[in-house]
């Protein structure tokens, strides 16, 4: 008989991060929880199966909801900054590797001038 595939584990409520389940060899006892460095390291309790640890692990109150929900929009905001910035910041650097080889054209004029005239 095939395997049910495992529901999908929600997002860390307090990071955001992904989580996964964990097999405790000693008794086999399963429980999900945060695998990011998540200051919290939230972990259900242990259970038999690992369809009861991911249940467990994607109950949620309303509270954690909002908190996830504040936490996706602050990661997708600082991500949409951190693209803009770097955005601005190749295009500041495409200005001055212009203006270099702009300075760099006028110095080999000025060089070859200079040359000309000590003849």
């Amino acid at each position: 008989m095939p395997e049910t595939p495992l529901p999908e584990l929600l997002p860390c409520p307090f990071c955001g991060g992904i989580a996964d389940i964990k097999r405790f060899l000693f008794d086999g006892s399963i429980t999900a929880g945060c695998v990011n460095e998540c200051e919290v390291g939230p972990e259900t309790v242990e259970f038999v199966t690992a369809d009861a640890a991911i249940k467990a692990w994607n109950t949620r109150s309303d509270i954690a909801e909002a908190r996830i929900a504040a936490v996706t929009e602050q990661r997708d905001m600082l991500q949409r900054t951190l693209e803009t910035r770097a955005e601005r910041e190749l295009e500041m650097l495409a200005e001055v590797a212009k203006e270099n080889a702009e300075l760099r054209e006028r110095l080999s004029r000025l060089e070859q001038l200079e040359h000309f005239l000590d003849r």
